[in-house]
């Protein structure tokens, strides 16, 4: 409430300008608070006192009602919300109720199926910033879990177990208002908005409509002919990231898929 300074780059917002000052050094990439102990390099003073106390292991903020403790006052009071069961920010679209505010905002997306959020290097889209931070390290960290059915490899043993789905053809997840099945609940979750939105992004040159904007951003790129998706084996280019996928097949030696 009364949070009048707003990110031009996320949804967070702040009562003082000082503060929203403090926050975008955190999009700008610098890192001025380095650790002594362990050289990792934070953007606020803040984000480094409270990462020190994780050296020190002292959890001097502790629960009343159960035995958890935690390095700072911000984690324990969210904490102590589960204990009270108090959910006062509640959706006008569907009465689900949320402890948190930003809890509430971040399902407000699932009813839009908004994804403002645009992955930097690959164009893919996400509804919350945290969400895509965490798929930003796809592009930067090592990936050492691979698949032993295909050439694919990942960041996390998370990603690997999800992919590992779409070779048992499980499809667990069903849409309770149609017939359609999913291998995982995020596909679930984006099909759902077909039941409850219209379609109000519209082509301008073709029939063609969209429930969200990135859909149609990805649309247009057929019409103007911009191809972003380049294969870096053989420098040619697609219009969408899955076209570009199923091309770099081809340059795998042992074809994993064999024609009956």
């Amino acid at each position: 409430e009364g949070k009048e300074f707003s990110c031009t780059q996320c949804d967070k917002a702040f009562l003082t300008s000082d503060k929203l000052k403090d926050h975008m050094i955190s999009h700008m990439g610098r890192k001025d608070f380095v650790c002594t102990q362990c050289g990792k390099a934070f953007s606020q003073s803040g984000n480094l006192y409270r990462h020190n106390l994780s050296h020190s292991g002292e959890k001097r903020f502790g629960c009343t009602q159960c035995d958890k403790a935690f390095y700072s006052s911000g984690p324990l009071n969210i904490h102590m919300l589960s204990h009270t069961g108090e959910k006062e920010f509640i959706c006008t679209q569907c009465g689900k109720a949320f402890s948190l505010k930003g809890s509430l905002k971040t399902h407000t997306l699932s009813h839009t199926g908004e994804r403002k959020f645009e992955c930097t290097q690959c164009k893919k889209a996400f509804s919350q910033a945290g969400i895509r931070k965490i798929h930003m390290l796809s592009h930067t960290l090592v990936k050492e879990f691979a698949c032993t059915q295909c050439n694919k490899a990942f960041s996390t043993s998370g990603y690997l177990n999800t992919h590992l789905i779409t070779h048992r053809g499980e499809q667990e997840f069903s849409c309770t208002q149609c017939d359609k099945a999913f291998t995982t609940r995020g596909n679930l979750k984006t099909h759902k908005v077909s039941h409850t939105l219209v379609k109000e992004f519209a082509c301008s040159q073709c029939i063609k409509a969209f429930y969200r904007s990135a859909d149609l951003k990805r649309h247009l790129g057929l019409h103007t002919g911009e191809k972003n998706f380049v294969c870096t084996q053989c420098d040619k280019a697609f219009s969408r990231s899955g076209n570009l996928k199923t091309h770099n097949l081809s340059h795998i030696a042992n074809k994993p898929y064999v024609c009956t």
